[in-house]
C-alpha cells in the first residue's frame, strides 16, 4: 500500500512539472499556448492529488482543492491570463520567473 501512495506522488509531482514546464513555454514562445492541453493536464494533476490526499483530509479540506484546481482549470480563466494584453500579464511574468528559478534549483 506505501509503495502505491509513493507512486502516486511521483505521477503527481511528474504531471506538476510537465504543468509548470508547459507555463513558462506558453508564457515565452508567441503562439505556443494550448488551452486544452492545459485543462485536461491540470484535470488529471487534480484527480491525481485528490486520489494521493483524500485518506488525510476532510470532505471539507478534499473540497478545497477541488475548487482550486475548479478556477485554475478554467477555459476562460485560462484564456484570460495567457492573453497578450491579459491586465495578468505581469502576474504571470513573476510566476514564470519563480517557476523557472524552482526548476533551475532542482525544486520543481
Amino acid at each position: 500500500m506505501k509503495n502505491i501512495g509513493i507512486n502516486i506522488l511521483f505521477c503527481w509531482q511528474s504531471r506538476f512539472h510537465s504543468i509548470a514546464m508547459a507555463v513558462v513555454s506558453f508564457y515565452e514562445v508567441d503562439f505556443s499556448y494550448d488551452s486544452q492541453y492545459l485543462v485536461n493536464a491540470l484535470s488529471e494533476a487534480k484527480t491525481t492529488l485528490i486520489n494521493l490526499v483524500q485518506r488525510h483530509l476532510t470532505d471539507k479540506s478534499a473540497s478545497r482543492v477541488e475548487h482550486i484546481f475548479g478556477v485554475l482549470g478554467n477555459q476562460e480563466f485560462l484564456d484570460a491570463v495567457f492573453r497578450r494584453d491579459s491586465p495578468h500579464r505581469d502576474q504571470l511574468a513573476r510566476l514564470v520567473t519563480d517557476m523557472n528559478r524552482a526548476m533551475d534549483e532542482g525544486v520543481l
